[in-house]
C-alpha cells in the first residue's frame, strides 16, 4: 500500500500534469474529437468488452485465488483513470481524445459496472458489490477541473499557457522519476514463490490491454496517435476507484486479500507505461 508520502507524490504529479495537458490543448481539438467516431467505438468496446474479456481469460489459464480473481475483475470493468491521460500526454497521443474518452467512460460506467461485475462475478463470489457512485463523480471533476483550468489558461493567454505546459510536464517528470526510484524496490522486494502466478496475472492484464487496444486499433486503420490513445485508455484501468470497490463491498481478511491486487495494478500500470512511453518517444526521435 502506497505511504502517506507517496500518495502526494502521485496526487501533485496527476494534478500537475492534467493541468500539463488542459495547457496543450485548443477548443479546436476537442471539435475534431467529435469526428472521430471510430475511434469512440474501438475505444468502448475495449474498454468495456475487451478488458473483461482479457481477465475472464487469465482466470480460466492460471489456478488463481478467488480474492485474486474477484480483484482482477474488479480492475477490469473499472473505466479508464486520469492516468491514462498523462502518458497520452508524454507519448504525443491525442490528448483532448484521451480526456474525452475518461469522462466518457466514466460517466457510462455508472450504468455499465454493475451489470459487468455482477456478470463476470456470477461462479466466483455471491458477495453484493457496492458501486460507490458519488466517488465515481468525484473521480470524474478531479479530471475535469485541472484540465479546464489549464483550457481557460490557453484561451485567455496562450504564451503562459505554453510555459505552464512545460513547466508542469518537466515537474510531472521529476515526480515520476521519483515514484518509480521509491516504487521499484518495494514492489521487487514484495515478490515470493507463492505470489508471483498472481503478480504475473495483474502484469498481463494491464499488458494485454495496452497490447489489444494498439492492435484492434491498427487493424482499423486508426492514426498513429490515436492508436496511442485508445492503446493508453484500454490498458490503465482507475486503479483507485477499484479499491475503493472492494473495500466497500467487503470486509474482514477478504479486503486485505483482494484490495491488494487493485493497489499493485496501479503500480504496475505506471511503471509499465513509462517503458511504453520511453519506447515510443525514442522511436520518434530516431
Amino acid at each position: 500500500m502506497l505511504s502517506q508520502i507517496e500518495e502526494i507524490f502521485l496526487f501533485s504529479m496527476v494534478l500537475l500534469i492534467m493541468f500539463g495537458v488542459g495547457a496543450s490543448i485548443s477548443i479546436d481539438s476537442f471539435k475534431e474529437v467529435l469526428n472521430i467516431k471510430k475511434a469512440w467505438l474501438i475505444g468502448f468496446i475495449s474498454q468495456f468488452l475487451i478488458m473483461p474479456a482479457i481477465s475472464l481469460l487469465i482466470i480460466f489459464l492460471f489456478p488463481l485465488s478467488n480474492e485474486t480473481s474477484i480483484g482482477l475483475i474488479v480492475i477490469a470493468c473499472s473505466p479508464g483513470g486520469s492516468t491514462s491521460n498523462v502518458f497520452t500526454y508524454f507519448s504525443k497521443g491525442h490528448s483532448a481524445l484521451s480526456v474525452s474518452m475518461t469522462i466518457a467512460s466514466t460517466v457510462s460506467s455508472l450504468i455499465l459496472m454493475p451489470s459487468l461485475i455482477w456478470l463476470c462475478l456470477y461462479n466466483l463470489s455471491s458477495q453484493e458489490i457496492v458501486i460507490p457512485y458519488l466517488n465515481i463523480m468525484l473521480a470524474l471533476i478531479s479530471v475535469i477541473t485541472p484540465v479546464g483550468i489549464g483550457v481557460l489558461l490557453r484561451i485567455k493567454n496562450p504564451l503562459l499557457a505554453k510555459k505552464a505546459e512545460k513547466f508542469s510536464s518537466f515537474c510531472g517528470l521529476l515526480i515520476s522519476g521519483v515514484m518509480i526510484f521509491i516504487w521499484i524496490p518495494k514492489f521487487f522486494g514484495n515478490i515470493t514463490d507463492d505470489s508471483s502466478l498472481s503478480y504475473l496475472s495483474i502484469l498481463l492484464l494491464n499488458c494485454g490491454g495496452l497490447f489489444f487496444g494498439y492492435l484492434i486499433s491498427t487493424l482499423c486503420g486508426l492514426q498513429s496517435n490515436i492508436r496511442r490513445t485508445i492503446m493508453f485508455e484500454t490498458g490503465i484501468q482507475n486503479a483507485p476507484l477499484s479499491f475503493l470497490i472492494v473495500t466497500l463491498s467487503f470486509s474482514g481478511e477478504q479486503v486485505q486479500s483482494i484490495s491488494w491486487v487493485p493497489l499493485t495494478y496501479g503500480a504496475l500500470s505506471v511503471g509499465v507505461s513509462i517503458i511504453v512511453t520511453i519506447i515510443i518517444r525514442l522511436k520518434q526521435r530516431f
